[in-house]
């Protein structure tokens, strides 16, 4: 096994170095091959370029950074990751680059594909276990009323499809990117409906979710409703 790690990360230069310190530890203790693939925007400062370059020279030669001077939206930055993971991986990890996941629960996550044999596996705040730190009310609100209505007009069995912690055979990753047609946050629901018409399976473990204590969100509760309304009114979930 061969694990990409792929992280968007929009000016979160006070929290890339802490989690790549921290996938090396984790990866370390589970003797796996792996890569760190940071997406960063930005100035060279405020993206992490700087820190995480510095940390390559070093010796961490497992991070591979692409670097784009301004925002270039939320799916565009994964797809950039899952265009260049390495031809050699077999699964694909996405998170935030935040801290609002956690690394060290990535054992969950293999543990349970090894047993289910799922194509993904969903890191959920909402299953029991799972867990939400800090967050903000209107987020924590507009998450919870999101999955409820996306349990009602689609046909994806998730509790948490709002959720960025994703651990996925990279056949899913290579097979969905494409057809992904939003650019912001809407797009973590998208690609779980695409995926699953694509015949691919799918379950959850339960997550800690921490909400950030450096840097500053980049969702803007008007802008990611609008597009939750424009995933709703252009998609057909019941087909």
């Amino acid at each position: 096994m061969k694990i990409s790690v792929v992280m968007p990360a929009y000016d979160e230069a006070g929290n890339v170095e802490q989690l790549a310190t921290r996938f090396y530890d984790v990866f370390r203790k589970l003797k796996l091959d792996f890569e760190l693939i940071y997406v960063l925007q930005g100035s060279r400062k405020s993206s992490g370029y700087e820190t995480l370059e510095g940390m390559r020279k070093k010796g961490m030669k497992r991070i591979r950074l692409f670097y784009f001077p301004g925002p270039i939206g939320v799916y565009p930055a994964f797809k950039v990751g899952f265009d260049n993971v390495a031809k050699d991986a077999t699964h694909v990890l996405t998170l935030d680059a935040d801290l609002n996941h956690q690394p060290e629960e990535l054992p969950r996550f293999i543990e349970a594909m090894n047993r289910t044999d799922a194509d993904i596996i969903i890191g959920s705040r909402y299953i029991p276990g799972g867990s939400i730190t800090g967050m903000p009310k209107w987020k924590r609100t507009l998450s919870r009323l999101m999955n409820i209505l996306f349990n009602v007009i689609s046909q994806v069995k998730a509790n948490d499809k709002t959720s960025g912690y994703r651990f996925m055979k990279k056949e899913v990753a290579m097979r969905v990117k494409d057809k992904v047609t939003f650019r912001n946050f809407e797009s973590y629901v998208e690609f779980l409906v695409r995926a699953q018409r694509e015949g691919f399976t799918m379950t959850e473990v339960p997550i800690t979710f921490v909400f950030r204590t450096k840097g500053v969100s980049k969702m803007k509760i008007v802008n990611t409703a609008i597009g939750y309304t424009k995933l709703i009114a252009r998609t057909s979930f019941r087909k």
